[in-house]
């Protein structure tokens, strides 16, 4: 963590600015970020949401620099539960994550139309799911570290 050069708190409130341009508004406890608060950074960064310990725990939004961006939960400062990840190039997944990574049950939908509906296990689709083209074709069955197996059906518009 950077060097704190400013502080200022009332009643478990208040300002904190680091160094490397960070800025905390919010609840503390004991002097770390607890409870309620926003992170924000020069470069675009924001996040918005519940901190525990000085870290995004619970319900919050982020904003990423490179215009990314996620709404969910979180856990010990990683993307944990249920939430929406948009990256910079427009896909989008909606489901579970697991420190961090897609885990679970989830959509994921291209830019370019192309969508996956099923199971995911280390960011990868794994498990039964629905792999469906932009023209409408799709395949149906198992998949196996975001590869389609011969477990399934292939259907055609």
């Amino acid at each position: 963590m950077a060097k704190q050069n400013n502080v200022k708190t009332k009643k478990e409130q208040g300002t904190q600015i680091l160094d490397n341009g960070l800025v905390y508004e919010g609840d503390f406890k004991e002097g770390e970020w607890h409870g309620t608060g926003k992170l924000t950074h020069p470069d675009g960064f924001c996040y918005e949401g519940q901190f525990k310990n000085g870290v995004f725990h619970g319900s919050g939004s982020m904003i990423l620099p490179d215009k990314g961006g996620y709404e969910g939960k979180f856990r010990d400062g990683l993307k944990h539960g249920k939430g929406i990840q948009i990256s910079p190039e427009g896909d989008r997944y909606e489901g579970q994550f697991k420190n961090d990574i897609q885990n679970g049950s989830g959509i994921y939908e291209w830019s370019n139309g192309r969508i996956y509906e099923g199971q995911f296990k280390d960011g990868l689709q794994h498990g039964k799911g629905k792999y469906t083209m932009p023209d409408g074709r799709y395949f149906e069955g198992e998949f196996k570290k975001g590869k389609q197996t011969k477990k399934g059906k292939y259907f055609w518009k």
